[in-house]
């Protein structure tokens, strides 16, 4: 993980040191956690950021993309995958 993230700044302190908000200082670190393969990180980061949800595991997660990956998914489809992941562990 970069090192910055290692670091005793908080997000607000790194968000304000980079000009960006807090939300996108945690999407950096959940991308940099995934430790995505070359070709993942090609994705848009919004939807990578779409599967950034509480309660949805690493490897779930990793799947979601690489069938967006393989089969050119929009956001929308992707949204719509990870809403029929939550609704099945809700059962």
């Amino acid at each position: 993980m970069h090192e910055l993230f290692k670091s005793d700044m908080s997000k607000l302190e790194i968000a304000k040191q980079f000009g960006v908000s807090v939300n996108t200082v945690d999407n950096a670190i959940d991308r940099c956690s995934l430790q995505l393969p070359d070709e993942l990180k090609t994705l848009s980061p919004s939807i990578i950021a779409e599967t950034f949800i509480t309660g949805i595991d690493k490897e779930s997660r990793m799947n979601i993309l690489w069938n967006a990956y393989h089969n050119n998914l929009t956001r929308a489809q992707v949204r719509a995958q990870i809403n029929e992941l939550k609704n099945e562990v809700r059962k």
